[in-house]
């Protein structure tokens, strides 16, 4: 039985042969390439207008599209992963800007963390008797080698260690919220100049600009509407991408729901699924 549906794509009408059923069958639009399904009766009078089916030369029937009407929801989707992925990328440049600026903020909350070290000579034996200062408060000796100090504000901070007949060293290290900075510091044996660490940002600048990367997965698949399950993968992983004052993981969320509010409107989802 020769029709005339619409295509929800495009827009583009053709005509096309079906089998005299109430089954539900999948055509490609000869114009985008477009698939879809199709029935040929539609009893539903809620779906009346999304009904496009026209018998050849005959009475008017209906064919019900399986792709829902399109809504602009992915592409804001994609415009929130666009500024996800240049703030994360932006981030992964300054990331010590961005340590600093985020951790003060955390800071302002009242929240604290705690600094351990474990100090060792160059034979790995541990240390006992170092004095060590930060923000020029002492810190204690707890045992065995272990230094201990709690309610440190978070941030990079400077820890100054001394002992007699060793290299005087002064360390940069991350405190951050909520966990524990586990250090581990080898003393020089040795006197003269002060030794000087800066903590190493680069781990952080990689970590930051991978997980940026993932938007730009999620944003292709917004723009195609195509793999609602990668647009929501890389989403949710765009989350770990911080950005300053979080302001990335925020846009990131906000696209996650978007995406699954609409993710009827992507060619794989449940209402338009491709077998």
């Amino acid at each position: 039985m020769k029709g005339r549906t619409t295509c929800p794509n495009c827009s583009k009408d053709f005509i096309l042969d079906l089998p005299k059923d109430e089954k539900k069958h999948r055509v490609v639009c000869p114009n985008c390439k477009h698939k879809y399904f199709v029935v040929q009766k539609c009893d539903d009078k809620n779906l009346k207008d999304e009904c496009l089916w026209e018998e050849h030369g005959e009475p008017r029937k209906t064919v019900l599209s399986s792709i829902k009407p399109k809504t602009n929801r992915p592409s804001i989707a994609a415009i929130l992963l666009i500024c996800v992925f240049l703030i994360g990328l932006a981030t992964a440049v300054y990331s010590e800007t961005f340590i600093e600026t985020s951790l003060d903020v955390t800071s302002s909350f009242g929240l604290s963390g705690t600094v351990e070290i474990y100090i060792t000579n160059q034979s790995n034996v541990s240390l006992t008797n170092v004095s060590i200062t930060l923000n020029n408060e002492k810190i204690e000796h707890k045992n065995d080698g272990y230094y201990y100090k709690s309610k440190v504000e978070p941030g990079l901070h400077i820890i100054e260690l001394k002992k007699e007949n060793y290299t005087i060293q002064e360390i940069e290290i991350l405190v951050t919220p909520f966990f524990n900075s586990n250090i581990d510091i080898q003393m020089e044996e040795g006197t003269g100049n002060i030794k000087e660490i800066k903590y190493d940002t680069i781990g952080c600048s990689i970590i930051i600009a991978i997980f940026s990367a993932f938007a730009l997965f999620a944003i292709l698949s917004c723009l195609r509407r195509q793999h609602v399950d990668v647009a929501l993968a890389c989403s949710f992983f765009g989350i770990f991408s911080f950005g300053f004052f979080f302001i990335g993981s925020i846009l990131s969320f906000i696209a996650l729901i978007i995406i699954f509010i609409s993710r009827d409107e992507f060619q794989d989802g449940s209402k338009g699924k491709i077998f």
